[in-house]
């Protein structure tokens, strides 16, 4: 013990060299700490998808694992439950981190949090957030990874290049994904994960309170997704993927290849801005071989959704091509209701 075996995390952290490696036996980890350099943390179940594989016993996580100014961390295969989650500080930049093969469950819940429509608790299992555009978070990967979590399980503010891929999110109460900040840019892939509830509920499979700011565009890559049973009718953005406020920068948005079933909306994507920002910063949706099943409480797809929207501040620029459009049971297939696929090109 003290020299290639120790009593908790913090203990090995401190020992390991840059860029070495801590191997955790199966049982519980209670205590908090910081990791500030290039290391590795592998659990009994490293490489071990959770979604698709039986698992040995857990290294079980309750503390939190935060993550400051640091290049290059790989999280494999731990699990994660009470107050158990990985965070940063909100001052210093982290780059290069890769999370995966992480099993979530029973997280703490928050004491108070308000509608999707505004920022509301920390509680979230994986939460990047940075104070400024000067110290965003870059190159993050979070794949193969299994959320039985009521609250939120990935949150990112101020996030450059983004893959979030192969995991499930289920059973979620409020955002499964959210991205908050107003500085998200760069490259975001989200593909292959379930956002799939048994019932009716949550908010949003995806939430984009921010997207494109600081003169960065962003470009968002939304495939092979399945989408089940979100939102709440009662709230402004829910449903399977929302966004709110674009910050102007120019985007990309491509969402391909997905299946979407039984949420209050599908899509509802506001891309507003003046019509002169519009001519200097390209914005693009398109839509390709979805599968949409069961006719939405609210949209297919819209953009306009504040009553200062308008055709020239909310541009009708949506191409939807090659979707097929399936009746509640999955067997018949319809024609949408222009009423609820608003504003396509």
């Amino acid at each position: 013990v003290g020299i290639n075996a120790f009593n908790n995390i913090k203990d090995a952290m401190e020992a390991v060299n840059e860029g070495g490696r801590i191997l955790l036996a199966a049982g519980t980890y209670a205590d908090d700490f910081t990791i500030t350099k290039s290391l590795s943390i592998l659990g009994p179940n490293a490489n071990v998808d959770p979604n698709l594989s039986e698992r040995s016993e857990e290294a079980v996580v309750t503390g939190v694992i935060t993550l400051s100014g640091v290049n290059k961390v790989v999280i494999n295969g731990i699990a994660l439950t009470g107050s158990g989650k990985v965070k940063t500080t909100t001052t210093a930049q982290v780059s290069n981190i890769t999370i995966s093969n992480v099993y979530a469950y029973d997280i703490a819940a928050a004491s108070t949090w308000t509608d999707a429509s505004k920022d509301y608790n920390q509680n979230y299992v994986i939460n990047f957030i940075q104070d400024s555009n000067t110290t965003l978070s870059n190159k993050i990967i979070v794949k193969n990874c299994k959320f039985d979590v009521k609250e939120g399980a990935i949150k990112f503010a101020r996030a450059s290049n983004v893959t979030i891929s192969g995991n499930s999110f289920n059973n979620f109460e409020r955002d499964a994904v959210r991205f908050e900040g107003g500085y998200n840019d760069g490259t975001y892939v989200i593909s292959d994960n379930k956002f799939e509830n048994d019932q009716l509920q949550g908010y949003n499979g995806l939430y984009f309170s921010s997207y494109s700011g600081d003169e960065k565009s962003q470009d968002i890559y939304i495939t092979g997704n399945t989408f089940k049973n979100i939102g709440n009718a009662s709230a402004t953005y829910t449903g399977a993927v929302s966004a709110k406020s674009y910050q102007e920068s120019g985007s990309i948005w491509e969402v391909n290849d997905n299946t979407f079933e039984n949420c209050v909306n599908y899509l509802k994507i506001r891309n507003n801005a003046t019509a002169a920002n519009h001519e200097a910063y390209p914005w693009a949706f398109t839509a390709k071989n979805n599968k949409f099943i069961g006719v939405p409480t609210g949209a297919y797809y819209m953009c306009k959704i504040t009553s200062s929207d308008t055709d020239s501040t909310n541009p009708p620029k949506a191409i939807f091509d090659q979707n097929i459009f399936l009746d509640a049971d999955g067997k018949t297939v319809i024609t949408p209701d222009a009423a609820k696929l608003v504003s396509v090109a």
